[in-house]
């Protein structure tokens, strides 16, 4: 019988539980030039990745706006890159366009590998003990180190600990066979949703698209560097710094009781208002308090942590949260 989704949730966030993430892109450089390739169309500061560090970035076109929220991890011999589902052709066929003499190579492993995500406090002991693992290096965020036929990543896509195991199709069932053996709880789609918006976590595609700016995102200090020089995008991003803020951004909000409020709701700065200050493009209810939680691009004067609004025709009261 499947779990309750209070009893899910709660413990995705305080024990261990593993959601298979279907489809995910999957990325894969290689060749001598691929760190200073990709250096020059990333937003992040990807020379400057160890083998077994990774980062967070957007890829973004010329107007510094965003084609990519990517997750870039460094290899031995090869950059790895994460995103979500079904973004492969395009940003391949993005990149490919600038190889004019560089040894780089480009790869789609998206068919190939899957991914599941474990979150909860207890993740990281109960993976070390699945897969036979005598002491986790200390890592800091986005990381990774080889195991088994994959890799094992550190990065939190809720505001739990949360950890990645990412390799070959067979591999990654086999995890997913002996994982419940352990006493990590097996969660679903729903919980993964949940748990990135409650975090105020972007999805590409449903809360980012090339439509934004890369600081509208609310990611500047994750995923952009101001130190690493030049890249594509990079002078009007270096604008926006200077002029200190965008006219909107990416912001959170959570209804001030029980609510049930769709996706689409538009976010209103007074009770009163006619016009919209935004609009929520994910929203959950939160089930361990009934609340509807949800993630917007927000107007500047609204986009503020702790700021009150009110949601959809009814005006339902909510407040602001900026992670």
């Amino acid at each position: 019988m499947p779990a309750d989704p209070a009893r899910l949730i709660e413990a995705a966030m305080h024990e261990a539980v593993v959601i298979e993430l279907p489809g995910r892109t999957h990325l894969e450089l290689t060749g001598q030039d691929r760190a200073a390739f990709l250096h020059n169309f990333c937003s992040n500061h990807i020379k400057g990745l160890a083998v077994g560090q990774g980062c967070e970035a957007f890829i973004t076109s010329i107007k510094g706006r965003i084609l990519g929220h990517l997750l870039v991890f460094a290899d031995t011999d090869r950059l790895l890159v994460e995103t979500v589902p079904r973004q492969g052709p395009a940003l391949l066929a993005h990149l490919d366009k600038y190889i004019i003499t560089e040894d780089v190579q480009l790869a789609d492993r998206s068919d190939e590998w899957s991914q599941l995500y474990v979150s909860g406090e207890r993740a990281e002991e109960l993976l070390q003990a699945a897969l036979s693992i005598a002491a986790l290096p200390s890592m800091t965020a986005p990381a990774q180190i080889s195991v088994g036929s994959g890799y094992l990543r550190k990065f939190s896509f809720g505001s739990a600990p949360g950890w990645s195991l990412v390799g070959p199709r067979d591999w990654i069932a086999q995890c997913q066979a002996f994982l419940p053996a352990t006493g990590v709880l097996s969660g679903a789609a729903e919980q993964f949703e949940q748990l990135r918006i409650e975090a105020g976590f972007p999805h590409y595609g449903v809360d980012l698209s090339e439509a934004n700016l890369a600081q509208e995102a609310n990611r500047t200090s994750r995923a952009i560097s101001f130190q690493k020089g030049c890249y594509l995008g990079q002078e009007p991003i270096a604008r926006i710094d200077a002029l200190g803020h965008v006219n909107r951004a990416l912001c959170s909000v959570i209804t001030t009781g029980p609510s049930t409020i769709p996706s689409g709701a538009e976010v209103f700065a007074t009770p009163e208002a006619n016009e919209p200050a935004g609009q929520l493009s994910s929203a959950i209810v939160w089930p361990a308090t009934g609340q509807t939680i949800g993630i917007g691009i927000l107007r500047r004067e609204l986009a503020l942590d702790g700021k009150a609004c009110w949601l959809g025709p009814e005006r339902t009261p909510a407040t602001v949260r900026v992670r």
